[in-house]
């Protein structure tokens, strides 16, 4: 007889969000139950080594657990492994989750922390098997067992997991080519200086890398063994796509071309959805008992104003905190800068605030130049494990130079939005950041105060934070 339990605090989700709000939660409540329901084998986890050390090897599976197992255990938590949420019935004064394995939980308030499932694409042969999408350990567990001297890989798609993975694999020693349809690496968004400066990255750690390139299909009897391409033309008034007729060989495939929100329990118990779980400042649902964060979630960013999902690991780390504070009945806004950061190779990539919006930069510094590899690269990812939320920013260098590093700042209206950096200094990360929270209201584009603004931070002979000082007097 499947079993029925009771508690008060339901976190569905094994990763960082749900993570995060045990701590939050038993901040404000010593004793209210807590159960936490994932269909992971593992405990709750960290997803950014995934395609980088798990990959390398430089970091294990059992390295990147976001708490102790005896954390769980000093705050009384119940974890149910293995096991999902079904359904949410949520008439009545108890809601209630139907588990997968036909227990239910009748429970107070809940927090939906479901993440995303990779994309796949929709063309012939994609049911052969050597092809891998990444979300999981065991998917990132699988690559690296496919990967190394020998081995010829294609990475589908250019964005954030496609670069990681593409560096990742070569430093193995894998043979890799990257095919991406855009004419530019990265989401759409990023500086073509820092695109072209990442594809000549990655060329110098080996890989080939082909823009402008669709997947037409997956090539091979049982498993893929190639992948046939197409070229997609780049003028709008050209046919859509021309038949190239080209095949990459390959050993095996990496598709990582974007995430979809698992939203689906969400939507069957009548949550308000668009493209993720709709949630206001508080993180909040339509139903006041029910809380969303991390990828799963859009909410209205309070810097720029859009409605957001934001799929990074310190944005879930923030919306875990936030909801668990909140589950246990603080009254928290969310306030959070959206700051994300991506390991590719021996890079890191400091990105904050609404990076799809801005409508012009302005850039401080230079990009470093590219130095030829001598054996193996050192990976970002190897010290991923002594790395926190708070102490990230201190991988940047900590030089005295105004002009160390490179960093764009986005603007829009006139105003600082974003920014994009590369080896920027800590210092020069929290000054921009301190401009976009505390950017002028009002100004209007060409203005003297906004010309004034955007004058001074193109000074890259000035240190930035001395400049922010002086705009925010």
């Amino acid at each position: 007889m499947a079993r029925s339990r009771q508690t008060k605090y339901l976190l569905i989700g094994g990763g960082v969000a749900a993570a995060r709000a045990v701590g939050s939660i038993r901040d404000l409540d010593r004793n209210g139950a807590i159960v936490l329901v994932t269909d992971e084998p593992r405990m709750p986890y960290d997803r950014p080594p995934l395609s980088k050390g798990i990959i390398t090897g430089d970091v294990r599976a059992r390295e990147i657990s976001s708490n102790r197992r005896f954390f769980y255990l000093k705050h009384r938590v119940r974890i149910l492994r293995r096991t999902s949420v079904t359904a949410l019935q949520l008439e009545g004064a108890e809601p209630e989750a139907t588990l997968s394995d036909g227990g239910r939980v009748r429970f107070e308030r809940a927090l939906i922390a479901t993440g995303g499932r990779p994309r796949r694409l929709r063309v012939p042969g994609a049911e052969l098997s050597g092809i891998h999408t990444l979300r999981t350990v065991a998917d990132a567990q699988s690559i690296a067992a496919e990967s190394g001297d020998g081995k010829a890989a294609v990475i589908v798609g250019g964005g954030f997991i496609g670069l990681e993975l593409a560096a990742s694999l070569s430093q193995v020693g894998t043979r890799v080519t990257l095919v991406e349809p855009r004419d530019h690496l990265w989401p759409p968004s990023t500086p073509p200086a820092l695109s072209e400066y990442l594809r000549s990255y990655l060329e110098s750690l080996g890989v080939t890398v082909h823009t402008g390139i669709a997947v037409e299909a997956f090539v091979g009897e049982e498993r893929v063994r190639a992948v046939r391409t197409e070229a997609v033309a780049r003028e709008q008034h050209a046919p859509a796509a021309r038949a190239a007729g080209g095949e990459i060989a390959c050993d095996f495939v990496c598709v990582a071309v974007g995430i979809e929100p698992n939203s689906s329990l969400a939507e069957s118990a009548g949550l308000e959805t668009d493209d993720g779980i709709l949630v206001d400042e508080k993180v909040c649902t339509s139903d006041p008992r029910i809380f969303a964060a991390g990828d799963v979630c859009r909410f209205r960013d309070p810097f720029s104003g859009a409605a957001r999902r934001v799929e990074h690991h310190e944005n879930a780390e923030y919306g875990g905190l936030l909801a668990g504070a909140n589950m246990a009945e603080a009254d928290r806004r969310y306030d959070f800068l959206p700051t994300l950061w991506s390991d590719i190779g021996a890079l890191t990539i400091d990105v904050a605030g609404d990076e799809t919006r801005y409508d012009s930069l302005v850039e401080r510094g230079r990009l470093p130049d590219i130095a030829e590899p001598s054996g193996r690269a050192p990976t970002a990812a190897t010290a991923y494990q002594t790395r926190t939320h708070q102490e990230r920013a201190k991988k940047a260098s900590d030089g005295n130079s105004a002009q160390s590093g490179w960093i764009a700042i986005g603007f829009k209206d006139g105003q600082p939005l974003c920014y994009f950096a590369l080896g920027a200094r800590r210092a020069d990360l929290s000054a921009a950041q301190l401009l976009i929270r505390n950017r002028a209201q009002g100004a209007e584009p060409g203005n003297a105060q906004t010309s004034h603004m955007r004058e001074q931070l193109a000074d890259s002979s000035r240190a930035l934070p001395e400049i922010a000082r002086e705009l925010l007097r």
